[in-house]
């Protein structure tokens, strides 16, 4: 159990809002089904707007965490076991509806052994649809960062410190070292390797 019920806001239905404390082990707040206990419902903070202030009384953000003085600052998400993934999605959806697609997403990919993971930065591209079946996952990895070190782009098992894979097979690859002016390469360097295996260096 988590604790004993202090409080109880009851809707129309069997939907209620519970508080209560466990304790030493601090308070809670609960929404579910009054009946079939097991059903946990949404907890909604501030659904009109405002900020939301966690050990800060004057949240200058949606959400403000900050932590005591002299102390360093936390935010835990955790997965549910060790070949689970640890997922924070970033959104810019449209027209601020919260039930577009989340295409930004950094992922921890658990590999089952010593609760290591992979870090993958992940970006979907779909630029024709803002269906959530369209949230960035795995597959839309642009880098992944292995916990021994190695560190891939367009590549989720880098083999060497630093992979790079620029597509498909017998496909182009291209890495180039610039310097931009107005969108204008000038001075840098370009190495090219190219469908028929040759390898090119160009120093501009």
């Amino acid at each position: 159990s988590y604790g004993t019920i202090a409080l109880r806001v009851r809707g129309g239905d069997n939907g209620v809002t519970d508080f209560g404390q466990n304790s030493a082990s601090g308070g809670w707040i609960q929404a579910g089904d009054s009946v079939t206990v097991s059903t946990a419902y949404p907890l909604l903070l501030q659904p009109i707007g405002g900020n939301v202030g966690i050990n800060s009384t004057s949240p200058i953000f949606n959400l403000d965490i900050s932590g005591p003085i002299g102390t360093t600052g936390s935010l835990s998400l955790a997965a549910g076991g060790e070949g689970r993934h640890a997922v924070f999605y970033l959104g810019t959806p449209n027209s601020g509806n919260n039930t577009n697609a989340y295409k930004t997403a950094i992922i921890a990919e658990g590999i089952n052994t010593w609760s290591r993971a992979k870090l993958h930065l992940c970006l979907n591209n779909d630029s024709t649809t803002n269906s959530t079946v369209n949230n960035a996952s795995i597959t839309d990895a642009r880098m992944t960062l292995l916990p021994s070190g190695e560190v891939g782009i367009n590549n989720t098992a880098p083999l060497s410190r630093l992979s790079i894979n620029s597509g498909s097979a017998g496909s182009n690859g291209a890495i180039q070292i610039v310097c931009e002016t107005s969108g204008i390469n000038q001075d840098g360097i370009a190495i090219k390797a190219g469908v028929d295996n040759n390898y090119i260096i160009n120093f501009c």
